[in-house]
């Protein structure tokens, strides 16, 4: 190795040296390797931090879009609201897009970020409940228009809620950019660690380099002074070179966070009118990425047709003369959307510095929420102006900040003389405690809505109003004072005052219409109106006089009772005379009310009669029927003018109403005698025909009720009869079973002929009406006694039975019936228990009992509870089928049933009830002229013969119970479930050469019925003798219907004694 001298001459170097050189450099480039890896980590490191920089830029970003489209939907809603123009509504709609996807995408961009995540969802739930007022606010001025959803306004919950909206998103911003900062604090740290690094690496390696060539300076010598201090300044400037590399990278990096994190849009172009930045404000504003834009033309992207060419004119022109009149300024324009549509922006032009081609920066800021909010302001300003209501404000202390138009009309102070006075001067000093609990209220962020209170004008006039006051907030939501609506109400205060005046006398008059209504009588009617008249409305002195058109006066009729000294006085007491010539009353005469409401001012005789009695306003009010005058009502009081229009309204309503009433009482009198004429005959008609249809109902189930007691009156009759170990006690119930039998099978027969009068059928005989009650009592013990007492309840039964009770005519099953129903009755009118009489007693007529001595007529029963009775409206109609007051439980057939048997004994019913007083339940039975003559005992039954009888019949019990009382007969008894199985049992029996002799079949029957299997049977055989068992047997026979091939027809439930009966006559004429 050798060195080469100033001269050029190489030089040698020794080996020891060269080896040190090696060394030296060699360290050196290990150090610049060490610097070199410090300063990658540190870029990478750069890098990262960038990145995290873009993060929190988009995340600001996509707040910054939230609360514009929040913005933007209010702004949309409140333009809607104020125009009704539904182009507002689009930008709402749209603005609900955006708030959706920029939610997604902040909690995207959060997703690592607890606090940043909670807050997001605070604003998400406010933002949706602010979406939903406003959506409430556009569907009412839809329904309702403006005037309804002012209100809602003006409370400014929409407002609040979009401030508190203003305030979550600004703390998300806050963090977002203390994010920012403290990682722009990590790049400034990494860049300067970097520095550091590369200086420290530089100067070590510096000092290597000097240490390695003091040494090789010890070994050259001769090395000159000029070589060192090159060397030198070789390695100064690389220093100088790679700090001011450095400086550069630290500045274009904050220039860069600066550009990208700016609000407003920072857009550059170069002498060409390409586009050469264009930052994120930017992208937001004019809805383009940086990459669709970059090197295009800036007046076809941003800068709508209309203005390009001014553009483009205004760029050559700079170009071309450097005249930029332009720069520096603050402008107003219109720029072009990514959309095609247009925003306004503010735009500042600068040149940027530096040589060659000029380069201009474009810095812009979006106006439209800006303009919007004007736009609001200055229509909130024009509702504020126009209002009718008075609108003023106040600060904390009380003192007037604001007055509107609205506020001058209602309290007559001007704007100039109001603000900055105490809210106080309009409070009137009797409500002085009102104004510190408003003030204490406001201060509490609480609202006074609609209150209702009293304040003093200018003129010193107080005024009703109804106040609304809200807190005032400001932008950092402290409250700074209170908004103020005042609405006058005295109109409404005074149409509320004469509305109730109508109210007092419509009511009046309707206490009067009911009063009138109570009675029949014109005396009672004037009285009663001239009491009220006096009491209530009130008047000094009140009569009424009826008209006499012959005489031509008026005669006083009744006088009030607190006008009956003043009547003396004045000469007009009952029956006086008024002469109506001159007197000023020959209007009313002719129909027209006449007030007078000065009396003492008018020259006729009657109105000074009334002036003497110090009375001095009058009215006159005619009573007409059919346009004929035939009363005057007349009301006086010692005040003049003091009737209203409203109450000489009342007083010609209320003369109608006695008038029609009076003729009403009239008429009453005649028509009274043609409806108790009518009363009796109509109550009859209808009686019967609702019987009617209860009669044609029942029938219908007749057959089904006889079918199930069947069985049950064979086998009572049986058990009675064959089982002679019975105790007395049990043969009693059975006989009692028995009674009850007998009285169902009389039912169901009566039932289808319920709407019946008595027929000739009707078996008479006489009745001990004792005994029947002592029976009915018995029977229905279960149901007073022991059912009662199970649901807790006593009910006291007594029995007040008169002795030699005469014995009536009637059949006493039908009587037992209906006083069973009137006891059960009874028991259901008493749900807490009570006393039950019944009574028995003879009378001469209805209704009371014979006197002593005389012959009685009637024998009454009388069932007397003590439950909670009927009203009139439900005594009338009790007897009615099917009417019941038990809801669900009853039927509405007992008292009907009741009634149909009074009717056929040809008896009376009379029902005394009062509500919470009990009811009486009266029968009257008429006692024959001659003394009842008691039935002829049955004869007897001679033993039949033992027989082979077919029993046909559609219920299996009816043939079981047949079959077993025949049996028990000795007979051989057969049973054919329905018709068409016994006409087979018979015609087999037949083939087989054992017949039936006697043949026992049902009526009805589904398919085929008795007539059917008669028919078959006396066909066959005619012999044979066939005996049809129905429940319509009685009616059958009395009205010749029976059919032809039957020999007897035999009742239902059956009777022992019918069948055998039967039996024998069969067997009689056999042996015949």
């Amino acid at each position: 190795m050798s060195e080469a001298t100033d001269d050029g001459v190489a030089v040698p170097i020794p080996a020891f040296t060269e080896w040190k050189v090696r060394v030296g450099f060699g360290f050196a480039l290990a150090c610049l390797g060490v610097v070199g890896i410090v300063s990658y980590l540190s870029v990478v490191r750069l890098n990262e931090n960038a990145a995290r920089v873009e993060h929190t830029r988009e995340v600001l970003g996509s707040l910054e879009l939230l609360l514009a489209a929040a913005t933007d939907s209010e702004t949309a809603e409140r333009g809607y609201v104020i125009t009704g123009d539904e182009s507002y509504l689009e930008p709402y709609r749209e603005a609900a897009a955006v708030i959706d996807s920029q939610t997604r995408r902040l909690r995207e961009l959060t997703a690592d970020n607890r606090a940043q995540q909670q807050r997001l969802d605070s604003v998400a739930a406010l933002v949706t409940e602010r979406l939903a007022i406003l959506r409430a606010g556009i569907e009412l001025r839809k329904d309702q228009g403006f005037a309804a959803v002012q209100e809602e306004i003006l409370t400014g919950k929409g407002q609040q809620l979009h401030d508190r909206i203003r305030r979550l998103i600004g703390q998300m911003e806050d963090a977002e950019t203390s994010l920012l900062r403290q990682r722009e604090q990590l790049t400034r740290r990494s860049s300067t660690i970097a520095q550091l690094v590369i200086i420290a690496g530089g100067l070590l390696g510096c000092g290597l380099v000097a240490v390695a060539l003091w040494a090789i300076h010890r070994d050259f010598a001769g090395r000159t002074r000029a070589e060192r201090a090159l060397r030198a300044a070789r390695d100064q400037l690389e220093l100088r070179v790679r700090q001011r590399t450095a400086e550069l990278a630290l500045t274009n990096e904050r220039t860069r966070a600066i550009v990208d994190t700016a609000l407003d849009g920072i857009v550059t172009m170069d002498h060409e009118g390409k586009i050469t930045e264009f930052n994120p404000a930017a992208e937001r504003i004019f809805g383009y990425s940086r990459s669709e834009v970059i090197g295009r033309p800036l007046a076809q992207v941003i800068i709508p047709s209309r203005l390009r060419e001014r553009h483009d004119a205004g760029l050559a022109r700079y170009l071309a003369t450097g005249e930029a009149p332009l720069l520096g300024k603050r402008l107003e324009l219109s720029g072009l959307r990514a959309d095609g549509s247009e925003v306004a922006v503010e735009l500042s032009i600068k040149r940027m510095p530096g040589d060659g081609p000029p380069s201009f920066a474009g810095f812009v800021r979006d106006l439209t929420e800006r303009e919007q909010a004007a736009e609001t302001n200055a229509r909130l300003a024009a509702i504020i102006a126009s209002s009718d209501d008075a609108i003023a404000s106040k600060n904390l202390q009380g003192i007037i900040t604001s007055w509107n138009l609205g506020a001058e009309r209602l309290f007559g102070y001007s704007a100039q003389e109001a603000l900055g006075k105490p809210m106080a001067m309009l409070i009137p000093p009797e409500r002085s405690s009102e104004e510190p609990a408003i003030l204490a209220r406001i201060a509490r962020g609480e609202s006074t809505d609609h209150f209702e209170t009293v304040r003093i004008g200018k003129d010193g006039r107080k005024i009703d109003v109804s106040v609304t006051i809200s807190p005032l907030r400001d932008s950092q939501g402290r409250i700074i004072g209170a908004s103020k609506i005042a609405r006058d109400i005295t109109d409404r205060r005074l149409g509320e005052a004469k509305v109730q005046a109508q109210l007092a006398r419509l009511n009046l008059l309707q206490q009067i219409t009911r009063a009138i209504g109570e009675r029949q009588d014109i005396q009672s009617i004037f009285q009663v109106v001239i009491r009220t008249l006096e009491e209530h409305l009130p008047v000094d002195f009140c009569c009424i006089c009826l008209y006499d058109p012959a005489e031509n006066c008026l005669i006083v009729t009744s006088v009030g009772s607190h006008s009956q000294a003043l009547s003396m006085e004045l000469a007009m007491t009952a029956q006086a005379r008024i002469e109506i010539d001159r007197n000023g009353l020959s209007h009313c005469v002719n129909g027209r009310l006449v007030y007078e409401p000065d009396i003492t001012q008018v020259p006729f005789a009657f109105p000074r009669r009334l002036a003497s009695g110090a009375l001095r306003s009058m009215v006159a009010a005619p009573l007409l029927v059919e346009s004929k005058v035939f009363g005057v009502l007349i009301a006086a009081r010692q005040q003049a003018h003091s009737f209203s229009s409203g109450e000489c309204e009342f007083l010609k309503q209320a003369s109608e109403h006695v008038a029609l009433a009076a003729h009403q009482a009239q008429l009453y009198g005649a028509l009274q005698q043609a409806y108790d004429d009518l009363r009796q005959t109509q109550k009859a008609v209808l009686q019967q025909e609702r019987l009617l249809a209860l009669g044609q109902m029942a029938s219908g189930i007749a057959h089904d009720i006889n079918n199930a007691i069947s069985p049950v009156a064979l086998y009572t009759e049986s058990l009675l009869e064959r089982e002679p170990g019975l105790s007395p006690g049990a043969r009693g119930q059975l006989r009692t079973i028995q009674r009850a039998i007998d009285d169902v099978a009389q039912t169901v027969a009566r039932m289808r002929e319920f709407y019946r009068p008595r027929e000739p059928r009707l078996t008479l005989v006489p009745v001990d009406m004792n005994t029947i009650v002592q029976q009915v009592v018995d029977l229905t013990r279960a149901r007073w006694s022991d059912m009662a007492q199970q649901r807790g309840i006593a009910i006291a039964m007594r029995t007040e039975l008169a002795p030699d009770l005469p014995a009536i005519m009637g059949a006493d099953n039908e009587i037992r019936e209906a006083l069973t129903n009137l006891i059960f009755n009874a028991v259901d009118a008493m749900p807490n228990g009570g006393p039950l009489t019944v009574r028995t007693r003879v009378a001469q007529q209805q209704g009371s009992p014979a006197e002593e001595g005389a012959v009685p007529r009637f024998v009454q029963v009388e069932v007397i509870d003590g439950g909670i009775g009927m009203d009139e409206d439900t005594r009338r109609r009790c007897l009615e089928p099917f009417f019941s007051t038990k809801g669900e439980r009853g039927t509405g057939l007992g008292l009907a049933m009741v009634y149909g048997a009074v009717q056929r004994h040809s008896a009376d019913i009379e029902i005394e009830s009062a509500v919470g007083q009990g009811t009486t339940m009266r029968l009257a039975f008429a006692i024959p002229a001659t003394p009842a003559v008691g039935a002829a005992p049955p004869t007897t039954v001679s033993a039949v013969p033992p027989l082979r009888i077919l029993v046909v019949d559609d219920d299996p019990l009816v043939l079981k119970s047949l079959r077993d009382a025949l049996e028990g007969d000795g007979h051989s008894v057969a049973t054919a479930d329905g018709g068409q199985a016994g006409i087979d049992a018979f015609l087999a029996a037949r083939a087989q050469g054992d017949p039936f002799p006697v043949v026992i079949t049902d009526l009805g029957m589904p398919y085929v019925d008795g007539r059917k299997v008669s028919n078959v049977v006396k066909t066959a055989a005619p012999g044979t003798s066939v005996f049809l068992l129905t429940g319509w047997g009685q009616r059958l026979v009395a009205e010749g219907d029976i059919p032809p091939h039957v020999d007897r027809v035999l009742s239902k439930p059956p009777k022992l004694r019918e069948l055998r009966e039967a039996l024998a006559g069969c067997s009689d004429a056999r042996v015949a």
